[in-house]
């Protein structure tokens, strides 16, 4: 089993005059180079105050709460505090990156693209995040 490191928060924030916040910046795999802004907030601090929350989670505004290096594999808890499933928790198994570069990364999609990052997604609890571990030690087994 890998061990489990908290990572700080990966998403670069700057407050302008007037309210303006630009977030986000590339990352050297060229997963975005897109600058994310919103002019305006909702009462949490986050979003447009004038657009309802999402399903969706927004690739630019996340949280890596716990990291864990397993094999080439990156077990990750992940939140997206513009999403309203799961408060925003997402459990991810993510593969081609490791816990150090994904500390560093400014966009992260938790969706599935045909050369994206994310392996699978499990429930945001205790079990998905041991099954994120177990199908991650699995995976480095098969090779």
């Amino acid at each position: 089993m890998g061990v489990g490191m908290p990572i700080s928060n990966s998403l670069h924030e700057q407050k302008l005059s007037g309210g303006i916040q630009i977030s986000g910046s590339t990352h050297e795999r060229g997963l975005s180079g897109a600058i994310a802004i919103s002019s305006h907030e909702n009462e949490d601090g986050h979003g447009d105050a004038t657009q309802p929350r999402s399903n969706n989670p927004n690739p630019y505004n996340f949280e890596v709460a716990e990291a864990m290096q397993i094999g080439s594999y990156v077990c990750a808890k992940v939140n997206y505090p513009d999403a309203t499933t799961y408060e925003g928790n997402k459990v991810l198994l993510l593969g081609g990156i490791t816990a150090e570069e994904l500390a560093e990364i400014n966009v992260l999609d938790p969706h599935f693209f045909h050369d994206g990052l994310v392996v699978a997604r499990f429930r945001p609890d205790e079990e998905g995040w041991a099954d994120a571990q177990a199908l991650a030690e699995l995976k480095n087994m098969r090779g």
